[in-house]
């Protein structure tokens, strides 16, 4: 996955593997929110569409 996120992610995420680091409630998009706090911990979702 660290390849892949190093040569596809369009945003600054890919130079560290895809790593979107710590973040709470409120800060990323609805359709990311609701995807990544419905997981739990060691759980992967599949591709979540967003304006981005």
């Amino acid at each position: 996955m660290l390849q892949i996120a190093q040569q596809y992610s369009l945003d600054g995420s890919g130079k560290r593997g895809g790593d979107l680091g710590v973040f709470g409630h409120g800060v990323m998009v609805r359709e990311f929110e609701k995807a990544a706090f419905s997981l739990q911990k060691g759980q992967v979702s599949g591709i979540v569409k967003t304006q981005f």
